[in-house]
């Protein structure tokens, strides 16, 4: 009689797998591999402090910090048909929203004017909460509803170290405040272009 050995597999590791197959992100696995040698170049590209997440090299073109098993989607707007809208999003059904795009318009202010108008067209109840800005950089803070949820995000417009400009704008649900401020904060502190 040949018996099968069986190897017990923690629940953890086959829900992360499932996770990986359905949302093609094998970067879930990770967490299970052997540690790889790292080169001292790639830990200085974005540096993630402590409890700010994992460095994420994204495949537009630049690094950042984000919590571990976000699903990525990647879209292109129809007025800026050549630039990548990135997403990450917490799992979950009401989680927080990370997007990053290159910014195209003249200025960080005329781009975030841009996004004011067209937020106050699209969203329910859009308000505009706060507003500072400085010359290489515009920061946001709204206000709206989804489906009878509150919104709360953050809107960063920044020009970077090497003089590109980008957007990081985070969402998520208000009774989550101030996290997504904080994440935000990790994410342009931790944020480099790469050069995808």
């Amino acid at each position: 009689m040949t018996r099968t050995a069986t190897i017990p597999v923690p629940v953890s590791l086959l829900t992360t797998l499932v996770l990986a197959v359905v949302t093609q992100d094998p970067s879930l696995l990770t967490q299970y591999l052997p540690a790889q040698p790292t080169r001292a170049h790639a830990t200085a590209a974005a540096p993630c402090t402590p409890g700010s997440g994992r460095s994420v090299a994204d495949s537009a073109g630049f690094t950042l910090c984000l919590p571990a098993h976000w699903a990525r989607d990647e879209e292109r707007r129809p007025a800026y048909p050549d630039v990548a809208v990135v997403t990450y999003r917490e799992p979950g059904a009401h989680g927080i929203t990370v997007k990053v795009f290159e910014v195209c318009e003249p200025t960080l202010r005329d781009s975030a004017e841009r996004a004011e108008r067209q937020r106050r067209r699209t969203l329910d109840g859009y308000r505009t909460l706060a507003r500072t800005s400085a010359a290489d950089r515009v920061t946001t803070t709204t206000g709206y509803g989804v489906a009878g949820h509150g919104v709360r995000g953050v809107d960063v417009r920044f020009r970077t170290a090497g003089g590109a400009s980008y957007a990081v704008v985070v969402t998520g649900p208000e009774d989550r405040w101030p996290a997504q401020r904080e994440l935000s904060a990790a994410v342009v502190s931790g944020f480099r272009v790469t050069g995808g």
